[in-house]
């Protein structure tokens, strides 16, 4: 079975060979290859340059993954709203050039947003090509509203999510329609993605953990069932990704979503009682294991393949995205071990 065929069944529960396995931030600071395009380019000029993006999405074929995730940033779109993006050592920084207001929101026109993206399809196609002749899935995606909105206001370091708590209770008229907006471009951004190659697409939203259900039912599920409901038209998988979002599972499962990817803070058994069997799940290794020696690393993800039997439905990812300090040698290891355990007729 071809890689991208074996992740497309996990996504819709049907038969594989054997357990599909990738990684979020698979092609990143922990590869002596990124590091050394890293000496000679800058961040910037990796994302938006086309060749050098689709260089970066490709590295990762080395480790034996089944799929490939465009190297982009659920940020960059801020680039075409009239804000200043900046990516330093401390992580990004967002600024709205006139303020964040209802008149800046009105401002922003999506399409045109994605139109303005053009550079990122072209990356697409272009490791479309190669990864076809690999026989790897490829996978789009997008941020979601609430994390967007986080960067927005500077909480990407916080452990409270306060400046987006407080827009979202004081500011209720500009928080609606900033994250209608928001969701309208990032519908018409995925479906782009879609038509222009990608096998399936994540959607990002990272802090949602943060919210009580309460808050998340009145001010984020609606604009994120707008964006899956959108994609329902396509025959592509969507996973929708979080942290954080255990004990609310079960109101998540009200999105349209073929793939929840968790994280180690819930058991996958936990979650799939929570979702249903008709959809799968994505995870949820602790990205700190990857760190540890490889007896470590393989007692515990020999222990959650064990729990995650049956593995119909299940694909093999991280709770988050790999740590720059990993090995890639554990990461190669990793894959082969999960590959191996699983295979078709294997104990």
């Amino acid at each position: 079975m071809k890689p991208v065929d074996r992740f497309l069944n996990a996504c819709r529960s049907l038969p594989v060979d054997c357990v599909p396995v990738w990684f979020m931030r698979q092609a990143g600071r922990y590869m002596p290859e990124y590091r050394k395009l890293r000496e000679k380019y800058s961040l910037m000029e990796l994302l938006l340059e086309p060749e050098l993006a689709a260089k970066v999405t490709l590295l990762p074929v080395r480790l034996g993954v089944d799929c490939l995730i465009i190297f982009s940033d659920i940020l960059l779109p801020f680039k075409y709203m009239s804000c200043d993006v900046l990516f330093t050592e401390n992580g990004p920084v967002i600024k709205v050039k006139e303020g964040l207001s209802l008149k800046w929101v009105r401002s922003i026109a999506p399409q045109q947003v994605v139109s303005d993206l053009a550079y990122h399809f072209k990356t697409i196609k272009l490791v479309k090509e190669e990864a076809d002749k690999l026989g790897l899935a490829l996978i789009g995606f997008a941020g979601a509203p609430l994390t967007l909105v986080s960067y927005l206001v500077g909480d990407n370091h916080s452990r409270t999510l306060k400046k987006t708590k407080l827009l979202m209770y004081t500011h209720k008229e500009l928080w609606h329609k900033l994250m209608n907006k928001l969701a309208t471009f990032i519908a018409s951004y995925l479906k782009e993605q879609v038509k222009t190659g990608v096998h399936a697409v994540q959607l990002f939203d990272s802090w949602a953990g943060y919210l009580s259900p309460a808050d998340y039912n009145e001010y984020v599920l609606p604009y994120n069932k707008q964006i899956l409901d959108s994609l329902s038209e396509y025959n592509v998988p969507v996973i929708y990704f979080s942290t954080g979002t255990g004990p609310m599972l079960d109101l998540l499962a009200q999105l349209n979503a073929h793939v929840y990817s968790i994280d180690w803070r819930i058991s996958v058994r936990k979650a799939r009682s929570m979702l249903g069997s008709l959809r799968a799940i994505q995870g949820n290794l602790d990205p700190v294991i990857l760190l540890a020696d490889w007896y470590t690393v393989k007692t515990a993800a020999v222990r959650l393949l064990d729990e995650a039997r049956p593995w119909l439905g299940y694909i093999f990812n991280l709770g988050h995205g790999i740590l720059p300090e990993t090995s890639v040698d554990n990461v190669c290891r990793l894959v082969e071990l999960v590959h191996e355990r699983t295979n078709s007729g294997v104990p």
